[in-house]
């Protein structure tokens, strides 16, 4: 199949798909706190790339706990 034209994108992400020796199905997968799950190779690959260029994840927040006892 060719590398551009109408249903390349899915052409490439469908070929990362591949099944386990278990029976399941193994994709390329991401997890994080802005994008929540991200499925598919250019999906994951675009949220790898932000999440480097934004230095490499959320800043640490405060407890709960903590800030209620502040206040208090």
């Amino acid at each position: 199949m060719s590398d551009n034209g109408f249903g390349s994108g899915l052409w490439k992400n469908l070929q990362q798909v591949r099944l386990g020796e278990d029976g399941g199905i193994e994709a390329p997968v991401r997890v994080n706190g802005e994008d929540g799950i991200v499925i598919g190779a250019d999906a994951v690959a675009a949220a790898e790339a932000r999440q480097a260029t934004e230095g490499g994840g959320a800043a640490p927040r405060r407890g709960l706990l903590r800030r209620l006892l502040r206040r208090g």
